[in-house]
């Protein structure tokens, strides 16, 4: 009919004839942001690079001492770096977990061993570490030099994988130390 055309014009057009329902509009919906983790050969890549060996260095570092990397790998060859400089260890079965993400202690660890870092000063405490976890001075360490490891409630989430973003953010900041 006119009328139901008319009023479909109408809707169309974001106007509504008198008396028509009005139309609905559909929520708008903000797709999720995906969140990327950081993993342990990712992690020590970026950090033996950080502190300073090239390709050349790694390449020639052979020794394999984890069941789950590839002899020969490029994987195997930053492990074993980051394991030569004292940055990363495998764990107690004979692996190096190389895709498994690394939480945020993991992480911490790793740039206090890669950049030799001490304790410089005070920091803030974070109110979830405990004070007798193993990673309690890792915690102690990077806030002392101001590592961005808090979250908007000032807790730091030592067992939370590390974000690719806060990897970033923690490796340009280390670089300024």
């Amino acid at each position: 009919t006119i009328a139901t055309a008319k009023n479909w014009v109408l809707c169309v057009q974001g106007k509504v004839a008198p008396g028509a329902p009005k139309p609905v509009t559909p929520p708008v919906t903000t797709p999720a942001t995906k969140v990327s983790y950081t993993n342990r050969i990712s992690l020590t890549r970026s950090l033996v690079t950080a502190a300073g060996y090239d390709g050349a260095t790694v390449a020639t570092c052979t020794e394999n001492n984890f069941s789950d990397l590839k002899a020969g790998s490029s994987e195997a060859k930053y492990a074993c770096q980051g394991v030569k400089i004292g940055i990363v260890k495998g764990y107690a079965d004979g692996t190096f977990k190389p895709s498994s993400n690394v939480n945020r202690a993991e992480a911490l660890k790793m740039f206090v061993n890669a950049f030799g870092l001490a304790v410089t000063g005070p920091m803030k405490i974070c109110p979830d570490v405990d004070q007798n976890a193993w990673y309690f001075d890792t915690f102690e360490i990077t806030g002392s030099h101001s590592f961005p490891i808090y979250d908007a409630e000032g807790n730091c989430n030592p067992n939370k994988p590390l974000t690719v973003v806060d990897a970033k953010a923690w490796l340009n900041h280390a670089k300024t130390l």
